[in-house]
């Protein structure tokens, strides 16, 4: 597993912030039943860059907390090491590159105070969520939004202490 980090923006991305990311990277596999051999871009943006990413992929003139963008034609429990994946492999580091993701550290810290919750903490909710969305899950619908739901309380059960 592999997470390449930029950070267009002001905000500190902690290594502690970091290494939890990478855990619940870790977490996700594990819940999704999937290989660990796949690798993650994310994006730490201002509020003008996710807007213009959101008009340009969604055409959605707004600003948003966290933008998607799968690299893979997964369906939701499809597993990576199926053979139609096989070629999408990098062929020296063996691994899949799942996609991006852009997290909007204005709209992450002010969520985070709305929830009452720190920067880090909604960070990694994003996170999560946005990982489910590379591995092909969505909330379009009633049951995907459940279901997605559900993988993220799990992941985060930390958080969610029903």
């Amino acid at each position: 597993m592999k997470i390449e980090i930029f950070n267009e923006t002001e905000y500190d991305i902690s290594n502690d912030l970091k290494l939890q990311l990478k855990t619940y990277m870790r977490e996700v596999a594990k819940i999704l039943e999937q290989p660990t051999n796949f690798e993650i871009c994310l994006n730490f943006v201002k509020q003008d860059e996710i807007k213009r990413l959101n008009k340009e992929m969604r055409y959605k003139d707004s600003v948003t907390d966290v933008l998607s963008f799968p690299a893979l034609d997964i369906k939701p429990g499809e597993k990576l090491d199926l053979p139609k994946f096989e070629f999408e492999k990098n062929i020296e580091t063996k691994s899949f590159y799942l996609g991006d993701m852009a997290i909007c550290c204005d709209v992450a810290q002010s969520q985070a105070q709305e929830f009452d919750e720190t920067f880090e903490e909604e960070v990694c909710r994003l996170f999560v969520h946005s990982l489910l969305h590379l591995f092909g899950y969505d909330h379009i619908e009633d049951l995907d939004f459940a279901v997605m739901n559900k993988f993220e309380k799990l992941v985060l059960k930390d958080k969610y202490k029903d």
